[in-house]
């Protein structure tokens, strides 16, 4: 249980129970929060109430209606049968979720050029747009992919890269016949994409929304001005103006939302040691250009290696989680919309994880891995066919990560089957684990001091101990 202990308790509860740092108070009466990241509960429980899950003899104390509330709370007394069962109820209803998902999707990468050259990136860019050949033939699999899900109600393409706005032909050509297709299988689509944000224009931005149905981008930004543009500079170009530009194209949006209703955006900061300390400036600018705007959600990360040994200043990811608290309270003085709870995972953990999902590269080679395809050395040893020579009508092979539940969770090679944090998690990188990384996300180190957060918001005041 992530939070503070129970002292000698002698009995065990859900492993999927975490407390509040702090105290709260609220009539007298002092509480800790208690989140279930399994049923998603949120519970304020009385330090008397948890006196009652030290050991059997207190709980057996407490009345029917108390056990209940502490059931729902996650803080029922568990057998280590129960606590393993719970753990397989996890990871097997995620399974199913994914079988039964409605939600048929696919990553391809129309491109495998990129126009800046960040300091810490993995890929290995190439010239080149995706060949019409290779375009009918992802559209082949495309049509049998829908076909293999009847009870599907939408198809969602995410446009991967590289920076995918290079490759914007292909995109709009396989957006044509992607309407036609979803049309005649009566599916909605719709499209998203990560981009560095400079071609993301106003002319761009209105073609990609009307023409490709984008509905979500990811645009990263790592810093103020100086910051942004010495850490990922154009290519063959002199550093200056790319910040500007991808704050001007983020705004026109904010402020024409009208146009762009369905759109949301996210700015994504990845944080290393050459711009820890100039986040706050960033957020400040950002905020004053309108970017805290409803469309917009803020997602503060790491930066993180690709198995490659290229991410330059990287921080301790301990280190890192009291650091990302600090910039989410700021961020929330200045209005910008973030999750500060991650809610549970439904299907697979990533592409490389479900058969029914894979990444198309621009020369036509199918990978179950969004790392795979530009990794230096990867690209394409560790694809699992060509488009051109697998049987559209069938799943993609077998990957890497395909039995990840199996071998990675119960076989060990990750920490998540004991993790608290496994229910909205799923073992986040399956890659990250099998390359000797460990790749858990900052809520797993400060889940308690972001329950401090909201404790107030029902009413209760933080108190000492």
């Amino acid at each position: 249980m992530v939070g503070p202990p129970f002292g000698k308790a002698d009995i065990m509860h859900s492993q999927f129970t975490i407390l509040s740092k702090s105290l709260f108070e609220q009539d007298g009466v002092r509480y800790r929060i208690a989140h279930n990241t399994k049923t998603q509960s949120f519970k304020a429980v009385s330090t008397e109430l948890l006196s009652g899950c030290i050991n059997r003899a207190q709980y057996d104390r407490l009345t029917l209606r108390e056990q209940a509330f502490l059931a729902d709370a996650g803080l029922r007394p568990l057998t280590n049968d129960e606590r393993d069962h719970e753990v397989r109820e996890v990871l097997d209803n995620q399974l199913k979720a994914g079988l039964n998902s409605q939600t048929v999707s696919m990553v391809i990468m129309p491109t495998s050029q990129c126009n800046l050259g960040c300091e810490y990136c993995g890929q290995q860019h190439s010239a080149g747009n995706m060949p019409n050949p290779i375009e009918d033939r992802v559209l082949r699999r495309l049509e049998h992919r829908i076909s293999r899900s009847p009870g599907a109600t939408e198809f969602r393409v995410s446009w991967f890269g590289g920076e995918p706005l290079l490759g914007i032909r292909s995109i709009l050509r396989l957006s044509r016949r992607i309407t036609e297709i979803a049309a005649e299988a009566n599916l909605t689509w719709v499209s998203q994409m990560p981009t560095n944000g400079l071609l993301l224009s106003p002319k761009i931005a209105h073609t990609m929304y009307g023409d490709a149905n984008l509905r979500f981008a990811e645009v990263t930004i790592d810093g103020p001005e100086n910051i942004h543009d010495q850490s990922r500079p154009q290519k063959n170009s002199k550093p200056g103006t790319d910040y500007q530009s991808i704050v001007s194209n983020l705004a026109y949006i904010c402020s024409n939302i009208n146009k762009f209703k369905d759109l949301r955006l996210s700015v994504r900061v990845n944080v290393h040691e050459g711009n820890v300390d100039s986040i706050e400036d960033l957020l400040q600018d950002l905020a004053d250009r309108g970017l805290n705007a409803p469309a917009v959600s803020l997602n503060i990360v790491p930066v993180y290696d690709w198995g490659t040994d290229t991410a330059v200043g990287k921080i301790d990811r301990k280190e890192f989680a009291e650091k990302q608290l600090v910039l989410l309270d700021y961020a929330r003085t200045l209005h910008f919309r973030f999750s500060l709870f991650p809610r549970s995972l439904v299907g697979a953990v990533c592409t490389a994880t479900d058969l029914d999902k894979e990444v198309i590269g621009t020369r036509g080679h199918v990978f179950t891995c969004t790392e795979q395809p530009l990794a230096p050395g990867l690209d394409p040893e560790r694809s699992v066919g060509h488009v051109l020579s697998l049987d559209p009508k069938k799943p993609r092979p077998r990957g890497d990560y395909d039995d990840w539940v199996e071998a990675g969770i119960n076989g060990g090679v990750s920490t998540c089957r004991r993790c608290p944090i496994l229910p909205i998690c799923g073992g986040a990188c399956p890659k990250q684990w099998f390359d000797g990384n460990v790749p858990c996300p900052p809520w797993r180190y400060n889940m308690p001091e972001r329950l401090d957060r909201i404790a107030p918001m029902g009413g209760l005041r933080a108190t000492s101990e």
